[in-house]
């Protein structure tokens, strides 16, 4: 978990996001971590709202290939999942 600078939202991981973090190669780590940082100061600038979302409030923004889901509660941004595209919104 990360934690929030002034004017920043904070980072939690679900188990599951977490998981899914291990498992990428460390390419694909370095590519999200340096995205997380930008997407901490203003994560509804770059996401798009789920629209077939069954939990209202989640969102998702893309790193490359990989797309990472979350939902917004007050200055909380609650991660997910990280999964690459093909296999992200299979429930």
């Amino acid at each position: 978990m990360a934690s929030a600078a002034s004017g920043q939202f904070r980072l939690n991981y679900t188990r599951r996001a977490q998981d899914d973090i291990q498992r990428l190669d460390k390419v694909t780590k370095r590519r999200l971590a340096e995205s997380l940082v930008r997407f901490q100061s203003s994560p509804l600038h770059y996401s798009t709202k789920l629209v077939k979302s069954k939990v209202p409030g989640e969102y998702r923004f893309r790193v490359g290939n990989y797309r990472v889901l979350f939902r917004l509660e007050g200055r909380v941004v609650q991660v997910m999942r990280v999964a690459h595209r093909s296999e992200v919104y299979e429930r």
